[in-house]
């Protein structure tokens, strides 16, 4: 089953994790730190697989799918914690951070042909314009129109996701490129 592969490094991330918090403590403020190099490690093993079947015929594509599902949150919460999103104080400065965070996931969202670094993100990029639209009075409907927003650029992508793809792979060094999945 392509799926144990990603549970068996969900297992191995957490008993590090786990082991490390209880022999060392103080360990905990590097919490994040170490989520973030499981999520590092569980992306590149999925990278390992898609590599192997760049066509995506086979399951070892299923196998670099529930990797880059699990590697993706461990990934992204770190970053947008660090950046103070989910503290509520989005000034201008975090907001564009945020945005251009989730421009970088993006661009390799869309070179990868993975989607999961993206929707992991949505959240913290949604709440961070939320937050920013409060700021300026638009209290009751911010999360409504951050929604709109996001959501509206989303589907704008999903209908040039391939258009998107093959500007960014021409742009690719050829030794990169290759080593992704093939424009359809």
């Amino acid at each position: 089953m392509p799926i144990t592969i990603a549970a068996s490094a969900v297992v191995l991330i957490g008993s590090i994790y786990a082991t490390v918090l209880a022999l060392f403590p103080k360990a905990e403020d590097w919490s994040l730190l170490m989520l973030f190099m499981g999520g590092l490690l569980s992306f590149a093993t999925a990278m390992l697989w898609d590599i192997k079947d760049t066509n995506r015929v086979t399951r070892k594509s299923d196998v670099a799918f529930w990797l880059h599902l699990i590697s993706a949150p461990l990934i992204v919460h770190p970053i947008f914690s660090i950046l103070g999103v989910m503290k509520g104080e989005n000034n201008f400065t975090v907001t564009m951070v945020v945005a251009l965070t989730y421009l970088l996931l993006t661009v390799v969202s869309i070179a990868i042909d993975r989607r999961a670094l993206m929707v992991s993100a949505l959240a913290y990029v949604v709440y961070s314009f939320s937050v920013f639209l409060e700021s300026f009075g638009h209290v009751s409907l911010a999360f409504s129109i951050a929604g709109t927003i996001v959501g509206a650029a989303l589907l704008l992508l999903s209908a040039f996701w391939q258009s998107s793809r093959a500007v960014l792979l021409n742009g690719l060094p050829m030794r990169l490129s290759t080593k992704l999945p093939p424009l359809k």
